[in-house]
This record gives C-alpha cells, structure tokens and sequence, in this order.
C-alpha cells in the first residue's frame, strides 16, 4: 500500500511532467525525470506481478507433490494390498459389467481374486445381498481358464464339479442369497452382480 501511494504522490506527476516538459529542457534535468520514471515504473511492476509471481511457485510446487503421490482407491472402493474392490449395485451380462467397471474408474476391470485378496472378496460378495456376482474369469482356447487382466491363476474356489466345460465361458461367485458355495461356470449373457477391481500395482 505503501508502494502504490508512492507511486501515485511521486510518480504520476513525475511521468505527467515528463510528457508536458518544454520540448527543450536542460539536458540534466531530463535525463533526471526519466530515470526517476523507470524507477517509478519498475517498483509499481514489481509490487503488481510479484503476487502473482508467488501464486504460481506455489501452484507448481503442489502439482510436483500431486504427481508423486502414491496411486489410492477412490471412495468406497475396498483396499487389499495393492487391489481395489468394489461391487456396484446394479446387474449386466459379463462383457457389460466388463466395461460398466471400466466406466466407473479408466483404471477398473472385472475383479482377479487371488490368495491375499480371496478373503476381502468373500466379505464383499457376503455383504452385496446378491445371489451371483461375475467375476473377470472367462474360459480360454484349450479348456484353460484365465483372468482378463492377465494375473496368474493361482487360487480357485470352483463349487464341486466345477468347472462342467459345456459351453459355459464366465464365471462367477455364488453370493449369500444362494444355497450353494464357491464358483462356477455360466452362460455370459446372464445378468449378474459384478465384481470390480483396481491394480494400484499397474498404474
């Protein structure tokens, strides 16, 4: 505040007179008026973009920190290790909960489950009232089966007799609402509950 009365008692009538002088004043007394401007001018710019000058350090600073911050689930989504859960309320056929997961998060797909997250995955589907949830398991050329995000297959919970291999090529978890337990194999155009995930490893 200082600054600008300054500039306004002391400047403006220095840079006034510099503009109405004589056309022929003493050489000594221009050069005066003129240097006295140019101060005048650099203070008032310093005092206006200095602010602004600040503001955007300080922007920057925060968009470095944002940038290494460690990938998270988003809200309601379930964290086990590096996995995110999430079971939404509606049903679809396996390749629209496929891409449903996806809309919900770029980063989504239908849920793997493996042996550190099978017991967070039960938890989720005991919770969901559903009597079946799809999950990202599809029958491969050979009688294989695999996950569509491409981890191993190193833990199943196929219910007994399963899988029946009879044109059968998603699979899903029977949820509370069913008498029967663990996995099985189904026709994928059947509307299901579905379960999402999200690698925090893959980001």
């Amino acid at each position: 505040m200082l600054l600008l009365i300054t500039f306004s008692v002391v400047c403006v009538p220095l840079l006034s007179g510099a503009s109405t002088a004589d056309p022929a004043p003493d050489r000594l007394a221009s050069h005066l008026v003129s240097g006295l401007a140019q101060v005048c001018l650099s203070e008032a710019r310093s005092s206006l973009c200095g602010p602004v000058e600040r503001l955007e350090t300080q922007l920057e600073e925060l968009l470095e920190k944002m940038q290494t911050l460690p990938p998270s689930c988003p809200p309601g989504w379930r964290q086990q290790g590096s996995s995110c859960f999430f079971i939404p309320p509606q049903t679809a056929t396996w390749l629209q909960a496929h891409h449903y997961c996806a809309l919900l998060d770029g980063r989504a797909r239908l849920g793997s489950v493996h042996p550190a997250t099978h017991g967070l995955v039960r938890e989720l589907v005991a919770a969901s009232d559903s009597d079946r949830v799809w999950i990202g398991l599809i029958q491969l050329p050979g009688r294989r089966w695999g996950w569509v995000d491409g981890s191993p297959l190193d833990y199943t919970d196929w219910r007994r007799g399963g899988p029946t291999f009879r044109g059968e090529h998603c699979a899903h978890i029977y949820g509370p609402r069913n008498s029967l337990e663990g996995w099985n194999d189904t026709e994928c155009d059947r509307d299901r509950h579905f379960l999402c995930e999200i690698r925090l490893d893959l980001q």
